[in-house]
């Protein structure tokens, strides 16, 4: 959603002599820039407060719910993973992840 909009809104470097070539939008200390108001900035570069974009997983099916019930020893972490968050770059596609 992000990419698309940075897009739309003429916010990917597509200079191929820039450095930034490509890059993820940028903090712009634009009050009014959709992009850092819905998905947020960075936190050394918080100035909007927080991300205004909530996405949540869908809900567990039925049949898991009665699995999850035969299994009374399971906690949270039964049912959670470890993510990743990626920058990626919006015209050569290069990823940087990043755990958390």
């Amino acid at each position: 959603m992000r990419s698309l909009l940075e897009w739309r809104l003429g916010k990917v470097d597509t200079d191929k002599t820039s450095e930034n070539y490509g890059q993820v939008h940028k903090w712009c200390n634009d009050a009014k820039c959709p992009i850092c108001v819905i998905f947020g900035t960075s936190a050394d570069e918080a100035g909007l407060g927080p991300t205004r974009l909530i996405v949540r997983d869908a809900i567990l099916d039925r049949k898991y719910k009665e699995e999850m019930t035969k299994n009374p020893s399971w906690t949270v972490l039964d049912v959670t993973e470890d993510k990743y968050e990626n920058s990626i770059n919006r015209i050569t596609a290069r990823a940087n992840p990043r755990p958390f």
